[in-house]
């Protein structure tokens, strides 16, 4: 503990309401590209109110405010299952870990006790048909929620049932191909889970 204080994201990032597409994550990082936002979101409680609502500088962060474009894949997946929809308005973004680091190599391989306090009151308020696991620590964190095998499968999330389709993190693809097939499924299974389809 170096008694500094911690950089947090909002809880969500996105929808603030009801929502049939929640994005977990494992957590923020910290960057020479976003350390000022940091800053600035940690002393300016109307800043991280308008981060919460997809709001920097005027823009669309999740869209122009992460420099390596991180949220692209977020973004294709809720735009094919809900053509002509805003982000904002069918989907959130939240993540395992609240608090961002430079990298995710001081976090837990397993649980977290963020997410044991926060995820499920998350899931209460987004209330999410379909989730989509970004990387493997969320994957395997839901894992253990699980109530079926197989991939997609349904796990116990807030309240409710949800499907959960993982997906691996951007930074770990090597080649860029294989990025569109993850969007093309996973946005394949949303559409199925929100329209009735088992």
């Amino acid at each position: 503990d170096t008694g500094a204080p911690l950089s947090k994201f909002p809880p969500t990032i996105g929808s603030s309401r009801a929502a049939p597409l929640l994005f977990i994550g494992t957590n923020s990082r910290i960057s020479n590209t976003n350390r000022q936002m940091y800053a600035e979101i940690m002393r300016s409680p109307e800043s991280f109110d308008l981060l919460a609502q997809d709001v920097w500088r005027g823009r669309s962060y999740l869209r122009f405010g992460e420099p390596g474009h991180h949220y692209d894949l977020h973004i294709a997946i809720a735009h094919k299952a809900f053509p002509g929809r805003p982000f904002a308005s069918v989907a959130a973004v939240t993540e395992l870990f609240l608090c961002a680091t430079l990298d995710g190599g001081l976090l837990p391989n397993a649980g977290s006790k963020c997410a044991a306090q926060y995820l499920d009151e998350v899931a209460r308020q987004v209330a999410p048909q379909v989730v989509v696991a970004v990387g493997a620590k969320a994957r395997n964190y839901l894992f253990g929620r699980r109530l079926c095998t197989g991939i997609p499968f349904k796990a116990e999330l807030g309240e409710g049932i949800v499907v959960v389709a993982p997906v691996p993190h951007p930074a770990a693809w090597g080649a860029k191909g294989g990025i569109n097939a993850y969007i093309e499924w996973a946005s394949e299974v949303v559409h199925a889970a929100t329209n009735g389809s088992p």
